[in-house]
């Protein structure tokens, strides 16, 4: 018999092996070279068998690993989702603008090629690339040159975020407003 406790169990099991090794790897030669046809037989029973005992299969034993890790998982979530978003950002603009419609209730029929990220945003003319941080002002942002319409094929443009924002609630008469007052106060 064997004592409860988990380290005094896995000190009895490995001097339990190692008193045995020579036997349990004779079997397993045995039972390896033994007929190849059996051998898949055995192999397929103990699927069979590990199937029914784990209807979920790996489900189950993964989302118990989440439990008992969750800073663990939180992090290897993050590191795969912000490689993926780096690599792909067409696809999540796509992806968060498909989101964002849907919210506001406005039409949505743009395909991932609409959607293309230039060197240098159009409106600034600052270079546009992804931030490890976030956004930043440089990060490229998917505009609706008139927020009516919606996302639809010639009503998109990628600019970057500082532009965007600028942009985010004012009228071309109140940019106008706004240019003419900081020219007269030279700020």
């Amino acid at each position: 018999m064997t004592p409860k406790d988990p380290q005094k169990e896995r000190e009895y099991h490995q001097q339990w092996y190692l008193k045995n090794k020579e036997r349990i790897l004779a079997a397993q030669k045995i039972q390896h070279d033994a007929d190849p046809a059996r051998r898949r037989e055995q192999c397929r029973e103990y699927s069979k068998r590990w199937r029914d005992t784990h209807p979920n299969g790996q489900r189950d034993a993964d989302r118990r690993w989440k439990e008992n890790n969750p800073e663990q998982y939180k992090a290897k979530m993050y590191a795969s989702n912000h490689s993926w978003t780096a690599k792909n950002p067409e696809r999540m603009m796509w992806h968060r603008a498909k989101k964002r419609a849907q919210a506001a209730n406005v039409p949505f029929s743009i395909a991932l090629g609409d959607i293309v990220i230039p060197k240098t945003c159009p409106v600034l003319g600052i270079p546009l690339f992804q931030s490890s941080k976030g956004r930043s002002d440089n990060s490229p942002s998917l505009d609706r040159r008139n927020p009516q319409w919606g996302y639809v094929p010639g009503n998109i443009a990628v600019i970057s975020f500082r532009a965007n924002r600028i942009k985010n609630d004012s009228t071309v008469q109140e940019l106008e407003k706004l240019l003419r007052w900081m020219k007269q106060e030279e700020v």
